[in-house]
């Protein structure tokens, strides 16, 4: 691997790290609500909703894969940042999808995206001077998030 021109340890790269870990895996932590708006407002079965939360959580699982492959090939800041743009760009789309089978393919995209973030947050933790504490951040920062919701 080439080295990185880029000081993991300094503060404003552990606050990004900690704070993309945090916030990549919200739809795992809402997804009861989630499911009672797919339900609700959308007019979808509780097994089409089921199913779209599924594949999201299934697109985060399966972005791992992809990760040893691009872990030491890629430039990670370039992963982190088309992820996010993966999942915010799919978010946007789901707004305006009306059919189900859509909705839950790009809910499965979507969780492709966080799932990238989620493995650059992993990766990034184990270079930093201090990794548990590093990891520590980020499990408080998670916590509150998933309390705030």
């Amino acid at each position: 691997m080439t080295p990185s021109p880029y000081n993991v340890n300094k503060i404003s790269s552990i606050t990004m790290i900690v704070i993309l870990g945090a916030f990549t895996p919200v739809a795992m932590f809402i997804a009861p609500l989630l499911i009672g708006g797919m339900i609700d407002q959308l007019g979808f079965s509780d097994e089409q909703a089921n199913l779209a939360i599924t594949a999201e959580l299934l697109g985060a699982a399966l972005a791992t894969l992809p990760a040893f492959y691009w872990l030491n090939r890629i430039s990670w800041r370039k992963v982190a940042f088309f992820s996010i743009l993966l999942a915010a760009l799919t978010n946007f789309c789901t707004y305006y999808t009306t059919d189900v089978e859509q909705f839950i393919f790009l809910r499965l995209i979507t969780g492709l995206g966080w799932g990238s973030g989620m493995c650059v947050c992993l990766a990034s933790i184990g270079l930093v001077r201090d990794p548990d504490r590093v990891f520590g951040f980020w499990v408080v920062l998670e916590l509150s998030v998933a309390a705030f919701f």
